[in-house]
């Protein structure tokens, strides 16, 4: 069976078949020398159990040193040791040289070189050792050597828990301070550019409490500190967090924070649930992964979670590009930011995640970080373009519903006009209450006094449900209503047999509007020559009437209007003086804001001892105003009370 080891060794001895030796690594003084990568000049020796210490490895003519064919040596995640031999020719005098070791999250990275006396000596750095006891405090490894004159020879060991390399670079200490000072510059001002958008977004945040502001806030932050981790600035700037979170950790952890609120994003930004239900989902299980991933991060190796974060990464990046484009070719202009943006990025952190593995060149490494700067950029851009869009938005809602407004009180208007009653001293007093549970609604009374025959008629309904479309159905029939008792042939026929003919129309025309509608309603008609009183319930809270001796609810049974099959009319005697209180059932079934309500019991005890519509409206005001509390109507509710003059 062949080992993972067997595997790597065989790769890395191939090429030694053709030509074992390597060129000559010369540094002759003046010349400078600006990151020279030492990789290829290396031999290489894999030691599985880490058992070798300077003293025992094998000779420099074991075939088991092979020699590098790669500017930066890489094994992927290995559990063992890498060593690595390096022959430097001097031919002038002896010269001070830095040998950097570009790969923050290496864990211990140990140069052995023979000092005075001809003892090797090592010196260790890397993550898991303090920036306090590095000789040049940078944000990689750095080692300064001495070259003697002539032939010079180095061992490099490195361990770590993640991808195991070895990317060395030689400089000139002149150099090297020179290209470091551009790097920090160029660092600076890219991670500034991502402070910046997050502040900036962060504002609009707080401003329009608008989730997806925050979700990228977050994603600059966690994807600034994965960038600033793999670069070494949390080691060396963040020295007081726990050494093991210093970079493996860390950049496992931002790394898959980065995906979750990527994917947060992305989803809010282009409301995938709605525009893209396919990929909504595929996002959310992005979301999982990571956040399970977070989750077992203590008991998974740190070689597996970087694959896991890698793979994860992957997927991410695939399906971004995916969505922005198909947004795009729906021509929404936001998608076009959101494409490019996250191509940039893509692009950028591809090229960093690919020599993550596969090592490519120094500049490799700035690849997600430019990225990244250029795609903050870019979705503030798109952000500032989706915030000018709701902006328009809003404005068109705004006008259609100032549109709306003067339409609904164009229709209040009218149906205040429905509600009608005699004009005073005309036989009856009266006094009366109407609240909407909207602008309009669908209660409504109406009280005429036919003067040809001394009839005076009176009418109650309420349309299931509120608001416009209720207040539609009212004024259909209070105008079928009050054509029909103006005709002559209403007033020819007998009291009970006009209360007939009128219902029956008002029944027609609720079957006719459909729906479902359906609409309660009591029906009366007084003889003011004779105080004679029909009265047809089609459904409706019955009426209280009240006289000097007694109080007692006139009791019709009745179907609401739309249902109606048959017309059941009760007579009775009224007198001068007599009280009539209607109502809808809203003034029953709206509710305060512990639920309570008024009961039929304490309505009745109100319009006792009354004598006036006057008294009997203040009153029942006050008990629902005591009851409710300001509590918004939840239906509409109309109450009058009438009195017969005579």
């Amino acid at each position: 069976m062949i080992t993972l080891k067997t595997l790597i060794i065989f790769l890395m001895t191939v090429p030694a078949f053709a030509d074992t030796s390597k060129p000559t690594l010369s540094f002759a003084a003046p010349v400078e020398i600006s990151g020279e990568s030492l990789g290829q000049y290396l031999y290489l020796y894999a030691d599985d159990n880490k058992s070798e210490s300077i003293n025992t490895l094998p000779p420099s003519n074991d075939a088991r040193w092979t020699p590098s064919e790669s500017t930066v040596p890489n094994w992927w995640v290995y559990s063992g040791a890498m060593w690595g031999r390096l022959d430097i020719d001097n031919p002038g005098q002896g010269r001070i040289i830095y040998i950097e070791y570009r790969w923050a999250p290496g864990n211990y990275i140990t140069l052995y070189q023979k000092k005075d006396g001809g003892q090797w000596v090592g010196e260790t750095l890397g993550d898991k050792v303090s920036i306090k006891k590095r000789s040049i405090p940078h944000r990689y490894p750095i080692f300064q050597v001495r070259l003697q004159p002539g032939q010079n020879r180095f061992y490099f060991r490195t361990v770590t828990d993640d991808f195991v390399k070895m990317p060395l670079y030689a400089w000139s200490p002149k150099a090297f301070a020179s290209a470091s000072g551009i790097e920090y510059w160029l660092m600076g001002a890219l991670h500034g550019v991502m402070i910046i958008m997050a502040g900036y977004n962060f504002f609009l945040y707080v401003k329009l409490r608008n989730r997806e502001y925050m979700d990228y806030v977050l994603y600059i932050i966690f994807f600034g500190i994965f960038g600033a981790t793999m670069q070494g600035l949390v080691m060396q700037y963040v020295p007081y967090l726990p050494q093991h979170w210093k970079t493996d950790k860390m950049i496992l952890t931002a790394g898959l924070l980065t995906l979750f609120f990527s994917g947060r994003f992305s989803i809010h930004f282009l409301d995938l649930r709605t525009n893209l239900p396919v990929a909504y989902r595929n996002f959310r299980w992005i979301m999982a992964v990571a956040a399970f991933s977070l989750s077992v991060m203590a008991f998974v190796p740190l070689g597996v979670m970087a694959l896991i974060t890698l793979i994860t990464n992957l997927w991410f990046y695939s399906s971004v590009f995916t969505v922005g484009v198909v947004i795009s070719m729906r021509r929404v202009k936001i998608g076009y930011y959101f494409v490019i943006a996250w191509t940039l990025l893509v692009v950028g952190d591809l090229i960093m995640v690919v020599d993550y593995v596969i090592p490519m060149a120094s500049w490799a490494e700035w690849g997600a970080l430019v990225g990244g700067a250029f795609e903050c950029l870019l979705i503030s851009l798109a952000l500032g373009e989706k915030m000018s869009i709701l902006k328009d938005q809003a404005l068109e809602v705004k006008i259609e519903n100032n549109r709306f407004k003067a339409s609904m009180e164009s229709a209040k208007a009218i149906q205040d006009a429905l509600i009608s009653a005699p004009k005073s001293g005309q036989k009856i007093e009266l006094a009366s209450h109407y609240q909407a549970a909207e602008e309009t609604g669908g209660d409504w009374f109406s009280i005429y006094h036919i003067e040809q025959n001394n009839r005076l008629y009176v009418f109650i309904g309420d349309v299931s449900g509120h608001g416009l479309p209720a207040a539609l159905v009212t004024g259909a029939i209070a105008g079928s209503i009050q054509t029909t008792i103006y005709s002559e042939h209403i007033q020819g026929l007998a009291l009970e047999a006009s209360l007939r003919e009128i219902a029956f129309f008002a029944d027609k025309i609720v079957r006719s509007v459909g729906s479902g509608n359906h609409m309660t309603m009591g029906f009366i008609a007084i003889d003011l020559s004779s105080f004679r009183m029909a009265y047809l319930n089609a459904g409706h809270p019955h009426i209280y009437i009240s006289s000097e001796k007694n109080i007692w609810p006139a009791v019709v049974s009745g179907a609401p209007l739309g249902h109606l099959k048959a017309f059941d009319i009760k007579v009775f005697d009224v007198m001068p003086g007599d009280l009539l209180f209607f109502y809808t059932d809203g003034l029953l079934e709206n509710t305060g804001p512990e639920g309570q309500q008024l009961k039929q019991r304490e309505l009745r005890r109100l319009l006792e001892k009354l004598t006036s519509p006057a008294e009997v409206v203040a009153a029942v005001e006050g008990k629902t105003n005591q009851i409710w509390q300001g509590t918004p109507p939840a239906d509409d509710c109309a109450y009058f009370s009438l009195k017969l003059v005579g």
